[in-house]
C-alpha cells in the first residue's frame, strides 16, 4: 500500500493477518485497526514513510484505536515489524488501543520515527493504551511512559 490517505484500515471486527506486507508513504497511517486486530508473522514487514497531510498532528505509522490489536507472531521465522521513518508517532494507542508479543524472540524496530517534532515518540499509549513485551521493541526514543508506569493519559507499558 502506497500512497494513500491510509495504508491498511479495518474496522469493528475486522482481521489482517500479514505475511511480508509493506505500507508506505501514506498521507496519515500505514496501519489503522479501529476495534480490529492485526497480526504479523514469517517475514519482515514494513511500516514506514507516513507524513502528515494536510497539517493534522495525528500521523502515525501504525494507530491502534478503541480496542484495536496489533500482535507480532513468534514462529519460524519469529515475526519482525520495521516501523520506520513516520512524521508523528511510530506506534500510537489509545482507547484501549493493545499491542502484544508471543515471545521474546518476536521484534518490532523503531527508527527515524517522529520526524516532525521533538514531542512525538516511537511508541505512544494513552487513554488506557497497553504495550505487553516491551522487551521486544527496539528504538532511539521507543515511549512516552517509563516501562511499567501508567502515566497521565492513562497508558501503560509492560
Amino acid at each position: 500500500m502506497t500512497y494513500n490517505q491510509n495504508g491498511f484500515v479495518a474496522g469493528g471486527n475486522g482481521v489482517f493477518f500479514f505475511r511480508a506486507c509493506v505500507s508506505s508513504f501514506n498521507g496519515m497511517r500505514g496501519l489503522w485497526c479501529e476495534g480490529a486486530s492485526a497480526g504479523f508473522a514469517y517475514e519482515p514487514s514494513y511500516i514506514a514513510g507516513t507524513f502528515n497531510s494536510g497539517g493534522s498532528s495525528d500521523a502515525a505509522g501504525i494507530v491502534l484505536s478503541n480496542g484495536g490489536k496489533m500482535t507480532v507472531f513468534s514462529y519460524i521465522p519469529p515475526g519482525y515489524v520495521y516501523c520506520h521513518q513516520n512524521d508523528g508517532n511510530g506506534v500510537w494507542l489509545y482507547g484501549s488501543g493493545n499491542l502484544a508479543f508471543s515471545n521474546a524472540t518476536c521484534t518490532l524496530s523503531m527508527q527515524g520515527n517522529t520526524l516532525g517534532s521533538a514531542t512525538h515518540y516511537d511508541v505512544v499509549a494513552q487513554n488506557y493504551g497497553l504495550v505487553n513485551g516491551s522487551v521486544c521493541i527496539v528504538g532511539t526514543r521507543i515511549f512516552n511512559s517509563p516501562v511499567g508506569v501508567i502515566n497521565s493519559t492513562g497508558g501503560l507499558i509492560n
